[in-house]
Order: structure tokens, then sequence, then C-alpha cells
């Protein structure tokens, strides 16, 4: 799923977002789905060369959980690294793209799968913060994460 920004043009959040939600699609498991689809990088690659000449074994699947956790890594050191420098509108950002991702159907699985990447990375840049500047992210995000 391709995420919409209404107003201006997609911030490095969004793009990040837009993404690791595309790395997803084809990798999530979903009812009646096996989450097991080809690689469209390789079947392109296949097609180019005519056939499949032996074992790739760079193009294995890789495990969900450890792509998860990069992604998660990712947003953690976006998020890290914006308020070591200050940046007054990181909150209202990680806000923007939680509504988002998070007003996108339920059929969009990859969606929601960079939602929870993106909470887990914003709560653990965010776990030394001080108690002032936590209150105002959970008054922030919590109302979204909550819905």
């Amino acid at each position: 799923a391709v995420l919409a920004v209404v107003s201006g043009t997609p911030g490095f959040l969004d793009l990040a977002g837009a993404a690791a939600a595309s790395l997803h699609q084809g990798h999530v498991e979903t009812e009646g789905s096996t989450g097991n689809q080809a690689d469209s990088v390789q079947v392109v690659v296949d097609a180019v060369i005519g056939s499949r000449r032996g074992p790739n074994l760079s193009w294995t699947r890789a495990s969900a959980r450890n792509v998860w956790a990069r992604h998660t890594l990712l947003f953690q050191s976006i998020v890290a690294f914006r308020y070591r420098q200050k940046d007054p509108n990181i909150i209202s950002e990680v806000k923007q793209l939680l509504t988002r991702l998070q007003q996108q159907p339920k059929e969009e699985v990859e969606d929601h799968v960079v939602f929870v990447e993106v909470v887990g990375g914003v709560f653990r840049a965010a776990r030394r913060w001080p108690e002032a500047e936590l209150d105002e992210l959970w008054g922030a995000l919590g109302p979204v994460i909550a819905d």
C-alpha cells in the first residue's frame, strides 16, 4: 500500500513508512495466504536471464521477525536522531504517520505491521527522555495507539 500525504511533500518518516510497507508486501501471512510469495525483483531477474540456472542463496527468504526488528531499529534511529537535533516537529510527524497507517483498510496488513514497527521504534528511542517529554509523547500518540 502506498501512503497518501494529504498536505505538502512527504517527509522522511512518511517515505520510510511507505518503503517499509512495500518491503512487507507478499511476505506477511494473512488468513488464506502463505505469506511466501515470490520476490518481485527476483521474478524480473529470472525473466531477464530466461531461467534460473541454480539456487541463488542471496534470494532466500529472510525471517520476517528479522525484517521487523530492523525496521523498528530504523524508526528508533530516525526518532532518536531528530530528538537529539531538537526537532520540534518529530512528535507531530510521528502522530501523522501513525494516524495514516492506522486508517488504512485492515486488508492492507503491511501498513499495520509498519504501525507496530514505528510504535516500537519510537518507544525505544524515547525510553530515556525526561518525564515531561514522555508525557507530551504519550499525550500525542496515546489516543492513536489506543484506537
